[in-house]
């Protein structure tokens, strides 16, 4: 699915916004992580693991992520540095929800739980942009 993004709204930062692109800014690696996933995980990155059991519908999962973020603004908010030193809020109308599938059905047990496990640790040193 092809979306096309335009820009819908231009919003200040609030002060704990901008505290917190000041600590992600000085906190950032120098480089981003190796395929070893070796950069330190980024401390103002929150990760929750929700673990489904049973038949899952994906397409209805992507439909669903899609719609929270079609709704919520703040989650299709970026911040990008104005001419006079700011930083600016852009709301972007448009953004397609990122989504990856990984199908570990027919892995043993013990096999899954480590395959998981690291892509869970990967997600977790992907720094958020």
């Amino acid at each position: 699915m092809t979306r096309s993004t335009a820009l819908e709204d231009i919003v200040p930062l609030s002060p704990l916004q901008q505290g917190l692109l000041y600590l992600s800014t000085i906190a950032a690696p120098a480089e981003p992580a190796g395929n070893d996933g070796s950069a330190e995980p980024d401390a103002y990155t929150v990760q929750s693991v929700l673990r489904l059991s049973g038949t899952v519908d994906e397409d209805r999962m992507r439909t669903a992520a899609q719609a929270l973020l079609d709704r919520h603004a703040s989650l299709r908010t970026c911040f990008r540095p104005r001419k006079d030193g700011r930083t600016a809020g852009l709301v972007v109308r448009g953004v397609e929800a990122p989504w990856r599938s990984v199908d570990l059905t027919g892995t043993p047990g013990p096999e899954a739980e480590r395959r998981m496990q690291d892509l869970i640790d990967a997600d977790l040193r992907h720094w958020f942009d």
